[in-house]
């Protein structure tokens, strides 16, 4: 099992400049790179207990397309 601390990361929430009600989160560049994020990719946020998870929209899909 991996240290904690090779595989937690510390983001940053910011609430969004526009009037959407929206907060924005600074993801590092190396997990971007890692999972191939674009500008615009759709993230899903899977409450799991006490943690919440950030999921590619896409392979969210595919997961649940494979159930």
């Amino acid at each position: 099992m991996p240290k904690l601390s090779s595989f937690m990361r510390i983001v940053r929430v910011q609430h969004s400049r526009s009037r959407t009600g929206q907060y924005l989160i600074t993801l590092p560049k190396d997990v971007v790179q890692k999972f191939n994020l674009k500008k615009g990719d759709e993230l899903a946020i899977v409450e799991d207990e006490n943690f919440i998870k950030l999921i590619p929209a896409e392979k969210l899909k595919q997961i649940i397309s494979l159930r």
